[in-house]
């Protein structure tokens, strides 16, 4: 007898933890595990179901502390109604520097270009990827995992994303575009 009491009391002492249990909410969730949700206005989210999963106005600037270091972040929409661009910039990166990206061939390529430094974050889909080198980076949409073409140079990369059912031919021209491209 005593010993069912002792397995009741043990079964009832395990029930009430498994109900005292905390629930794990997405605040508790490590920061690198979360989704970037950019801060953006009502009625802004036209590009809700694309890559980047919102619109950004032709200079919209996102800053933050990323492994201890600040980072500023400047965005500008490319592409058509079926792709976002992302310029993610150093700060050592000049504004002519911008601008000539943001003007270049790479607008009308149909492909999606981010500038990052080797040592920073781009920002692909909702996750944060941390870079050693650009072709380490994945782009995030869904479960698929986009292609990524290094341009490289000394400060900045260039990377043309592709979709997964990309034809050789257009990975093969948006390479020759993105090798095309240097920075000043």
């Amino acid at each position: 007898m005593f010993i069912k009491l002792l397995m009741l009391n043990i079964l009832l002492l395990a029930l009430f933890l498994v109900s005292c249990a905390p629930e794990t909410s997405e605040q508790e969730l490590p920061e690198q595990e979360m989704a970037v949700q950019p801060d953006v206005g009502e009625g802004q989210n036209k590009y809700e179901d694309t890559l980047f999963s919102a619109v950004y106005p032709d200079t919209w600037t996102y800053s933050e502390v990323t492994y201890g270091l600040q980072t500023d972040i400047s965005f500008f929409p490319i592409g058509g109604e079926s792709l976002v661009g992302l310029f993610v910039s150093p700060l050592d990166m000049s504004m002519a520097g911008l601008e000539q990206a943001r003007l270049s061939e790479i607008e009308k390529s149909g492909g999606i270009l981010a500038l990052v430094s080797r040592e920073e974050v781009i920002f692909a889909g909702k996750k944060a990827v941390k870079l050693t080198t650009i072709n380490d980076a994945v782009a995030v949409k869904g479960d698929q995992v986009e292609y990524i073409v290094d341009a490289g140079s000394k400060s900045v990369s260039v990377a043309l994303i592709m979709p997964l059912d990309s034809t050789e031919d257009e990975k093969q021209d948006l390479q020759a575009i993105a090798e095309s491209i240097r920075f000043a």
